[in-house]
């Protein structure tokens, strides 16, 4: 009688662990944080499987939370791809998903300034050459990837 016991006990806990229940959740936040305020297309894909492939555009909210994929996925360690701008700039992360999982993608790009701009930030600002370099110059495509083990405190 305890040796069935057992037995039942081991096939439950086999079939409980390939539920989906007991899989862990990847939820995505993609932002667009560009000072030009333009739509950028952004592809994501972790495990093999495409999450996000889709524009998105530019909000004045972080995170920006009509962007909000999610994925579950059996444990283990996977790879995040992100593609922006049609493969110009990408980023791979490894993620170990233990548990669930709050991944946030922002998109950022600031173009160079135009010529009326840089002299009225050489004449606000002639002192201090790094934040002025930084802005006449603009900055790349970016992509940055943010994890998080914890629930954020604003779900």
């Amino acid at each position: 009688m305890l040796k069935l016991r057992r037995l039942l006990l081991i096939c439950l806990v086999a079939l409980c662990s390939g539920c989906k229940l007991f899989h862990p959740t990847a939820y995505f936040f993609i932002s667009n944080c560009s000072e030009d305020k333009t739509p950028v297309d952004v592809q994501i894909k972790i495990g093999g499987q495409t999450i996000f492939d889709d524009s998105i555009k530019y909000t004045n909210v972080r995170p920006d939370l009509q962007y909000t994929p999610s994925i579950t996925l059996t444990k283990g360690k996977y790879i995040i791809f992100v593609t922006a701008e049609n493969g110009k700039t990408n980023l791979t992360k490894p993620i170990m998903l233990d548990g669930d999982s709050w991944i946030f993608i922002y998109y950022n790009f600031s173009s160079p300034t135009d010529s009326m701009e840089r002299e009225r930030l050489m004449k606000d600002f002639w002192f201090d050459t790094t934040y002025m370099n930084t802005k006449i110059r603009g900055t790349p495509p970016k992509v940055d990837i943010y994890i998080m083990d914890k629930e954020p405190i604003h779900m």
